[in-house]
C-alpha cells in the first residue's frame, strides 16, 4: 500500500471507516498528521504520493489546548505550502480528553 493510499480512508457506517478504499483518490493534496507524547509530525502529499511539505515540532506536555492549537497551526501551515485546501487524516495512539474540573 502506498503512503497515498494508506490516507483514503472510507466514509461508510458499515464498521470498515478507517480502512484503505478502492475508489479514485482525492485530487486536494492530503495531509497526514501523527499525534505522539513527544511530537506531533506533519507530512503533506501530492496526488502522485510525494512529499509537499512536512514539519515535526514537540507535543506540548499536558496541555489538551496547547495540543489542539499546535495541530491548527500545522494545518495552516500545510494549506498555505499546497496554495490549496487539502485533506486532512490524524492519527495517535491515544490522547485524552481535557477533565471537567
Amino acid at each position: 500500500m502506498t503512503a497515498r493510499a494508506s490516507l483514503q480512508c472510507s466514509q461508510r457506517d458499515d464498521g470498515l471507516r478507517g480502512r484503505p478504499t478502492d475508489h479514485e483518490p482525492s485530487p486536494l493534496p492530503a495531509l497526514g498528521i501523527d499525534l505522539g507524547g513527544t511530537k506531533i509530525e506533519a507530512m503533506l502529499l501530492d496526488d502522485t504520493g510525494a512529499t509537499r511539505w512536512r514539519e515535526r515540532i514537540p507535543t506540548p506536555p499536558d496541555d489538551y489546548r496547547a495540543a489542539l492549537a499546535a495541530i491548527g497551526g500545522l494545518v495552516e501551515q500545510a494549506r498555505t505550502a499546497a496554495g490549496s485546501a487539502i485533506s486532512v487524516g490524524i492519527g495517535t495512539p491515544a490522547r485524552g480528553a481535557p477533565t471537567a474540573r
